[in-house]
């Protein structure tokens, strides 16, 4: 057997009835599921996984139905196939209805349905129903056609008890009635055509706030659901939602559809948001605001998964991805798409401009490794399905998307994903098909395909290398990879592409910064008048997903003149520079000294995108220079670039949504760097909260209670421990728990991390994020990896099925390692731990990103600490 169902029969509606016991361990239910035969059979295949069969039938539909004789049914473990084989061939062209009975008990891992808790502010822990599907548990709490493609409709009812409960369901309720003494019985309306994946069941006793949208043929209802006592938090995700799906609805030219959507803020939720087909579930931090607890990053951040769930219920919901190959066309257009929305709704955050340093450098740093994938990618096993979730498939999709929209034109992108979203809606769609309806709605001026599949099918990007022969410039490309030689071209890194590509580049000059020019590599080199006597700056703009390299005369002229005048360029090229330099200088191709002259000019510099660009860049340095001689001057160098942005943003909280941005990274920098000013500053702030109850203002709250526990002792310790445990706000407990691990006191760590493991102290969705953070330090990260290895097997059991979770632990806990014996633990960890497939596509990332560490100190830290020396004290 395959991964795949056979498509002889096909779902087309299921009537499915579950009844949960809220304050029980076990469910049970009754689907009725009517089927069309596309192929003579005898067989009929669904997915189930942990469920108990109680009993089955097959009967006939219309006339007079008669039960067909069942000759054996059976379960085929390896590929979660519940098989019923009848007596007689079920004839193409005809319905028959397959019924189950079945039960299961609720998972200890937080997918499929399972149970969730909270805490009244009373102490009183009430119990809660909820579900998450994605990619492949539907399965966990029903008989399915759980793929895509297998779209059908569904009439759910739910069983729920009579009194202190609501039951939530994808659709409206359609009518209730008493299903037996103490329970109620409640029946949603049909829905529409849908995957399994998108099915959601709740049973809680939430309150809600309540707005509504009209699209001007019907009005949908927008509810925001939250534990009572939270429901004063939820009036900005009411207002954002709103005005959102009325941006998306003009935006697609297709107005949402359904007469609800339902917004749900989930207690133990694995995920950070689910796109639910009218019951959209989110973890409490990413959907409930408190205007005097939460921070403007978490507000934010609200907006931002809002917005990405919202995208979602057009491109993946309305029109779903033929396969998990092409996981992107979802994810992707929803990362995108994402920043968008939030920029029409709040435009003075200039969310716009995040985009490079939210998502396209941080994944330029991930592609350019050997163990890197392409967008698009086989996925024939439930564990390669499931690591599809990850940066490749979310943010590099989305700069594919970028690309996509700068290539046409806003409006021929438009038009061409309208096109898509028309032809394709309560279908399915692969890439190709995209691909053809983007062309199609531009007139075929551009062939698509030829131009973006090289972008999807294979994985990294090129390096546009700029010569120039006086006034004659040439640009020509060549594949990037931070270890050059690890490149074979065979096996796994074969291109059918040959590592080609149709690059969009565009270039300005020192004569003329407002008008760029367009020259195209058409999978070759092209040439172009050359700036002798100025300088370039290509890809502006940052819209092409590639690097420039320059002649070192130009690189130093570009130098001068933001030295000069920081204004020279806009602030997205500037941060272009300064992120090309640094993956350039990381791959060998220039020297690291050029790239640390390009942050020079920071002292002058005022806006967030390139600061926050360069922090990153540099942070690599302070992590592999931690433990090495030259990290004294790198410190030094370091205190003395930031000081002035320091004493401009300081800890008062005043400037623009940006300001505060920066103001952030630039405490969390100088508290890093242990800078005395600011560390004795922190100190006050946290004294005054322990000691006389001041409160901290939210947006400085995480870098005062980080530098306020590593400088403190026990006492400060427990203060925050104690908060963490009894605060009410999912916001105040979220800085706390990041806090908390970054002790300087080693057996404190070790507690915290015991801890963590303690579900009745530490929420299950939350202990892989307090392992990462505290290998945070690297006093923590020794520690951390350790406890890491000694408790995989309690770790495994827990996380294996969750989509990030393990890998991405795995490849924080290491991502510092710099030592030959550090590779070989890595390596004898990955030989002797059980199961460490839970991380297969990461392991070849680690590895290579450990040797990569290993191989830049040895060809890079004698410049590094040449150029620390000389310039420590600009």
């Amino acid at each position: 057997m395959t991964l795949r169902l056979p498509t002889d029969v096909v779902p087309d509606h299921y009537n499915l009835m579950l009844f949960p016991l809220v304050d029980g361990s076990t469910f049970t239910g009754k689907v009725s599921i009517t089927i069309n035969v596309t192929k003579a059979t005898r067989h009929i295949l669904v997915h189930i996984r942990d469920l108990a069969i109680t009993d089955k039938s097959v009967s006939t539909i219309g006339g007079s139905p008669r039960k067909l004789s069942i000759v054996q049914s059976f379960f085929y473990k390896p590929n979660e196939f519940y098989v019923i084989e009848v007596g007689e061939n079920l004839e193409a062209g005809k319905q028959y209805n397959v019924t189950y009975d079945f039960n299961g008990n609720f998972p200890k891992v937080l997918f499929g349905l399972y149970k969730s808790t909270y805490k009244t502010p009373q102490g009183t822990t009430r119990n809660m129903v909820t579900s998450d599907f994605e990619p492949l548990d539907a399965r966990m709490a029903l008989p399915c056609f759980d793929e895509p493609t297998l779209k059908a409709t569904f009439t759910t009812t739910l069983v729920r008890p009579t009194t202190g409960y609501i039951a939530l369901s994808n659709m409206p309720e359609a009518r209730s009635y008493q299903y037996q003494a103490g329970y109620t019985a409640v029946e949603y309306q049909k829905t529409v055509k849908m995957s399994t994946y998108l099915l959601a069941f709740i049973i809680c006793d939430f309150k809600y706030n309540e707005t509504t949208v009209n699209n001007g043929v019907k009005v949908s209802k927008i509810r925001i659901y939250s534990p009572p006592h939270l429901l004063n938090n939820t009036g900005f995700a009411t207002y954002t939602t709103k005005a959102q799906m009325e941006y998306f609805n003009t935006q697609t030219a297709l107005p949402y559809d359904l007469p609800k959507s339902d917004l749900i803020a989930i207690p133990d939720f694995n995920s950070g948001a689910m796109e639910n087909w009218g019951l959209i579930t989110f973890r409490e931090t990413l959907l409930l605001y408190d205007p005097l607890k939460s921070s403007i990053f978490e507000k934010q951040r609200i907006a931002v998964v809002i917005s990405h769930e919202l995208v979602h219920q057009w491109f993946g919901n309305l029109v779903t991805l033929a396969w998990w190959d092409d996981l992107w066309l979802n994810e992707g257009f929803a990362s995108y798409l994402e920043y968008q929305g939030v920029h029409a709704v709040y435009p003075d955050w200039k969310i716009m401009d995040q985009f490079l340093s939210g998502d396209f450098f941080r994944i330029m740093a991930r592609d350019a490794l050997i163990s890197s994938r392409p967008i698009s990618a086989l996925s024939d096993t439930p564990a390669a399905i499931k690591q599809m979730f990850d940066a490749i498939t979310y943010s590099k999709g989305a700069v594919a998307v970028r690309m996509v929209e700068f290539i046409l034109g806003d409006t021929g992108f438009k038009n061409g994903y309208r096109a898509y979203l028309k032809k394709y809606q309560y279908s399915n769609a692969n890439t190709m098909q995209l691909w053809n309806s983007l062309s199609e709605a531009n007139n075929n001026r551009i062939n698509m395909v030829e131009v973006m599949d090289p972008w999807v099918r294979q994985k990294n990007f090129p390096v546009i290398t700029i010569t120039n022969q006086g006034a004659q410039g040439t640009a020509s490309q060549k594949r990037f990879l931070i270890d050059d030689s690890a490149a074979t071209g065979t096996g796994s890194d074969f291109s059918t592409y040959g590592y080609k590509w149709y690059v969009p580049l565009n270039y300005i000059t020192s004569a003329d910064t407002n008008t760029p020019i367009s020259a195209w590599l058409n999978k070759t080199s092209v040439n172009f008048n050359y700036p002798v006597n100025g300088w370039m700056k290509a890809n502006v703009g940052q819209y092409g997903f590639y690097i420039v390299n320059y002649p070192e005369t130009n690189w130093n002229r570009l130098q001068a003149a933001l030295e000069s005048d920081v204004n020279t360029l806009k602030s997205g090229d500037r941060a272009g520079l300064i992120n090309d330099a640094f993956m350039l200088a990381r791959s060998g191709t220039i020297k690291q000294s050029l790239a640390l002259g390009m942050t020079k000019y920071l002292s002058k510099e005022k806006e967030y995108v390139p600061w926050t660009t360069a922090l990153g860049s540099l942070g690599y340095f302070d992590t592999i220079l931690s433990m090495r001689p030259s990290y004294g001057d790198f410190k030094t160098y370091m205190i003395n670039l930031i000081r002035g942005r320091y004493n401009d943003l300081g800890w008062t909280d005043t400037g623009s949504h940006l300001d505060r941005y920066a103001r952030s990274d630039i405490l969390l920098w100088v508290t890093r760097l242990n800078y005395n000013t600011a560390i004795q500053a922190a100190k006050k702030i946290y004294n005054n909260w322990m000691v006389n109850g001041t409160s901290i203002h939210p947006n400085i709250r995480t870098r005062v209670l980080r530098a306020g526990i590593a400088a403190g002792g026990l006492k400060e310790w427990d203060f925050a421990w104690n908060k963490f445990l009894t605060t009410e706000s999912a916001s105040e407990k979220t800085a706390l728990m990041y806090a908390l691990a970054f002790s300087r006191t080693p057996w404190i760590l070790n507690r915290y991390l015991q801890r963590s493991m303690n579900t009745s102290l530490v929420r299950s969705q939350d202990t892989l994020s307090v392992i990462r953070y505290v290998s945070g330090t690297t006093l923590g990260r020794p520690i951390a990896w350790s406890f890491f290895q000694a408790n995989w097997n309690t770790l495994y059991d827990r996380y294996s099925q969750v989509t990030f979770g393990l890998a991405r632990a795995a490849e924080s806990l290491t991502s510092a390692f710099a030592t030959d014996y550090q590779l070989q633990e890595v390596q004898n960890f990955f030989n002797t731990a059980k199961d460490t497939n839970a991380i297969s596509s990461s392991k070849k990332t680690i590895l290579e990103n450990i040797k990569s560490n290993i191989d830049w100190l040895k060809k890079n830290e004698a410049d590094v600490a040449d150029w620390l020396a000389k310039n420590k004290n600009i």
